[in-house]
This record gives structure tokens, C-alpha cells and sequence, in this order.
């Protein structure tokens, strides 16, 4: 990492480091130069490091690293079978938390349509998988495989295309169906508070205790 940091990625003000194998942001790590690092502190920036004091680290994860690169974010769910993609859906994130995406709108993008199933074409036969890209210059950056139902594709489940209901029918029947995408649909996650009347803990069930083996 170090070697890799010092050298190709050495022109860089700030560099995005995680995990190679892993979900969400774990591993996530920006790096950047002490003064920026300072400021981050002072703005309250969580997962910011300057670049001195994280390759002093013990960390012995396999991990990579690529320039950062600034929004908007894009994430395509696909499905490919036989060698063909079926269906390829982009979706623009416009709001994540520590992984998760809050805000989000499934676009009729063609040309990330194309890349993608491009992309998806030449690493798997069929099943789904998943692809997330920045852009940059005009042009899109890969940055993620995900070659496993994802969490936010319940966006494109909200957009009408239900992926693990796909899958079994392209593996389990006869059936081609082609899904069409209700485009422009826009997703946003919030919390919800719950109220529970009289509670009691002594009530609760064994599995929700901490004190139960």
C-alpha cells in the first residue's frame, strides 16, 4: 500500500483507501495531507487521515486505493444470463451514509446501460451482479464489483424489477421475461421512531437480552 501510495498515486492531494472484499464502508479511508486531516477534525469529518499516520498502521487487510473522486455516484444492478444481459438498471445516488444509501433516483442512463453490460458480459455468464462508477473528465470510472445481491437494489425493486425473483425464473423455468423499469423512480430511506406502551424487560424475549447465552 505504501509503495503504491508513494508511487503511482504520489501527485494526488487525497486518496480513497478500502477493503478489496467487503460491504458498505468497511475499510473506508480518505487520506489527505495534515493540514486537510486538521481541518477535518475541526469540521468533525469521521474516516479522514493524513497520509503519514495511516500508512504507519498495522493493517494487514487486503485493500486498494484510487484517487478520490468527487459525486455524483452511480450504481447499476444487472442481470446476465446465458452471456446476455437482460437487464441493467443505473441508479444515481445522491445521498449515502456509511454505505447505505438514503436518496437515490433508477435513470434511463444508455450509456452507462452500455459499459455496464459490457463489463458485466465479460466477468460473469449469468446471475447478478452489481457495478458502481464516478465520473470524471466526461467520462465514468468503475470503482466497484459487487458480484452478490446488493442492499441498495431494493431501489430497483422499487422501480418494478425484482432481481432474486428473475434469477429463479431464468434458472428454475422456461419463462424470458423482460422487465420494464418504471424509469425515474426516486427512493429515500429515513428512521422511524418506535413507541412501546407499559414496557417491561422482563417481558422481552431471551433472543433480544444481551445477558442470554
Amino acid at each position: 500500500m505504501k509503495q503504491l501510495i508513494q508511487g503511482e498515486l504520489k501527485d494526488e492531494d487525497e486518496i480513497v483507501v478500502k477493503d478489496t472484499s467487503g460491504h458498505g464502508a468497511t475499510g473506508f479511508a480518505l487520506l489527505t495531507s495534515h493540514d486537510k486531516f486538521i481541518k477535518a477534525i475541526e469540521q468533525q469529518q469521521a474516516r479522514v487521515f493524513a497520509f503519514e499516520d495511516y500508512l504507519k498502521t498495522r493493517n494487514t487487510d487486503s485493500r486498494m486505493a484510487m484517487k478520490n473522486l468527487d459525486q455524483p455516484e452511480f450504481s447499476v444492478d444487472l442481470y446476465v444470463h446465458d452471456g446476455k444481459t437482460v437487464i441493467s438498471i443505473p441508479r444515481q445516488r445522491t445521498g449515502v451514509s456509511s454505505g447505505l444509501v438514503l436518496d437515490g433516483t433508477v435513470i434511463k442512463h444508455t450509456e452507462l446501460i452500455e459499459i455496464s453490460s459490457e463489463i458485466a458480459e465479460a466477468l460473469i455468464t449469468s446471475g447478478f451482479i452489481n457495478l458502481q462508477f464516478m465520473k470524471e473528465d466526461d467520462c465514468f470510472k468503475l470503482t466497484d464489483i459487487n458480484p452478490r445481491f446488493c442492499g441498495s437494489q431494493v431501489m430497483s425493486l422499487g422501480a418494478g424489477v425484482n432481481f432474486p425473483e428473475l434469477f429463479l425464473t431464468y434458472q428454475l423455468t422456461d419463462k424470458r421475461p423482460i422487465p420494464d423499469p418504471k424509469w425515474n423512480t426516486r427512493m429515500v430511506r429515513y428512521r422511524e421512531s418506535v413507541f412501546y406502551p407499559n414496557y417491561n424487560p422482563e417481558n422481552e424475549p431471551a433472543v433480544w437480552s444481551a445477558d442470554e447465552e
